[in-house]
């Protein structure tokens, strides 16, 4: 019975770990996703002014 007992409170320090690391992978995945839509827009932007410059530039 005391076996059972310590296996259970194993079991559950184990499960509080591995929702601790899950919650921090969801967390840096996140921060890559963020990073990746910010690098998305800044790619967009630098695209729209180079189209504006090659319309402004004499022919």
């Amino acid at each position: 019975m005391l076996a059972s007992k310590a296996d259970a409170e194993d079991c559950l320090q184990d499960t509080v770990k591995i929702n601790q690391t899950m919650e921090s992978i969801i967390n840096n995945v996140n921060q890559v996703s963020d990073m990746t839509a910010q690098i998305a827009t800044a790619a967009e932007e630098q695209s729209v002014v180079l189209i504006k410059r090659i319309m402004v530039l004499p022919q």
